[in-house]
């Protein structure tokens, strides 16, 4: 495709998101690769609606729908994450529901007296290409869950979310290292490094 302005052609990437938190992360970790990347605030395009863990969803069939929606939309490539805080205490919950589970507040409470406090984020990358099949990129940040919530910066669960090996929350060392360098690391990092990986040797296909 040729960008206006450009006389070169350049790979388009759409971003399954309307989430400027997100939006920012994907910017400033994609930016290897050079491509001129949209999102959902930019083509008002609006997304389906996710399915939950009680209609057996799961990380990898969310992400492949957004993505798989936005391709066909937009009739380009399309990336799409689904992430989720999964809490060895509390299985029940959160997980693929994460982003409807009420909060930071909501968790710390239900962990008042929980000792252990062990939990991992997951992000599976759903890559849909129009007329190709749908390719999946997985990345794990290993962790546990703050007394207290601490920080301010990154996503919902950044503030009580403390990186294995760490002693800060993920929000405090955003606001101390920046944002490239602690999601570069974290869970959507690793997914995206994954997908880096392979669009760096595969993104004339």
């Amino acid at each position: 495709m040729i960008i206006p302005g450009s006389s070169q052609a350049v790979h388009v990437l759409a971003l399954a998101t309307a989430n400027l938190g997100k939006i920012k992360e994907f910017e400033a970790l994609l930016g290897p690769l050079h491509w001129h990347l949209q999102n959902l605030k930019q083509t008002g395009l609006s997304l389906p609606a996710e399915e939950t863990s009680k209609d057996g969803a799961t990380l990898e069939s969310n992400a492949t729908l957004k993505a798989e929606h936005v391709s066909r939309a937009l009739n380009c490539w399309a990336l799409a994450d689904d992430s989720g805080l999964f809490v060895e205490a509390l299985p029940q919950v959160l997980g693929v529901d994460t982003a409807t589970y009420g909060g930071t507040a909501k968790l710390l409470a239900a962990m008042k007296n929980v000792v252990n406090r062990q939990a991992e984020l997951r992000c599976v990358l759903a890559l849909a290409r129009p007329n190709q099949p749908t390719l999946l990129f997985k990345g794990v940040d290993h962790g546990s869950i703050a007394t207290d919530a601490e920080g301010t910066a990154g996503l919902t669960y950044d503030p009580v979310f403390i990186q294995d090996g760490e002693t800060l929350t993920n929000a405090q060392r955003i606001e101390l290292l920046g944002l490239a360098q602690v999601k570069g690391a974290g869970h959507r990092g690793r997914a995206i490094q994954a997908f880096l990986n392979w669009a760096l040797q595969n993104s004339r296909s």
